[in-house]
């Protein structure tokens, strides 16, 4: 799982808006969360933390599908 966050997708992209990838995706999360790599990763190996980093993540991507809806 480590590398899902490392992976850096090489190539042409498609014109229009810029996609962002997970881990862009992952690190405006974590600002939101005050939080870092080492203290994710340290997160996802125990059982609960993953669990809890999940639920807020989760959250996260919530509030922010409604912020879009709201924007547009």
């Amino acid at each position: 799982m480590g590398n899902l966050y490392i992976w850096n997708p090489q190539g042409q992209r498609k014109r229009g808006e810029a996609n962002n990838t997970l881990r862009r995706e992952i690190e405006t999360d974590m600002r939101k969360m005050n939080e870092n790599w080492t203290e994710l990763e340290r997160k996802a190996q125990d059982r609960v933390g993953c669990g809890m980093l999940v639920g807020g993540l989760c959250s996260v991507r919530s509030n922010r599908s409604k912020q879009k809806v709201s924007k547009g």
